[in-house]
């Protein structure tokens, strides 16, 4: 692709739109093979907040991209909040700018792991 990923290049947003559409579809697939499970999904803050189930591990946030604002917490935390998860995940990529990065850690947020594929 030759492009340069950096927080606002068209790379990194085709991949967190990408990483999005696979969650909400991964929702949609679940729905039909799971239907006892309340599956949901909700776009929010440029990616979907997906529930799969309280143990499952794409009950998650992902494709935000460089920023989250205090309003898309906000959704994010009531949406999770509607399904009773007792807490939230965001997969974020290493882009997310320095104001989300203090937003989520002002709101108890703290740094779980670090994929690197």
């Amino acid at each position: 692709m030759g492009t340069e990923l950096t927080p606002d290049s068209e790379l990194m947003w085709a991949l967190e739109r990408a990483v999005a559409l696979n969650l909400q579809d991964y929702v949609a697939a679940f729905r039909r093979v799971v239907p006892e499970v309340d599956a949901a999904c909700i776009k929010v803050a440029h990616g979907v907040a997906a529930f799969t189930g309280l143990d499952s591990p794409l009950t998650t946030v992902k494709g935000t991209g460089a920023q989250i604002s205090t309003r898309d917490l906000e959704e994010i935390e009531s949406f999770f909040r509607d399904h009773h998860a007792p807490s939230v995940t965001i997969e974020s990529a290493p882009w997310l700018n320095e104001e989300s990065k203090a937003l989520l850690v002002d709101r108890g947020y703290g740094v779980a792991g670090q994929e690197n594929v």
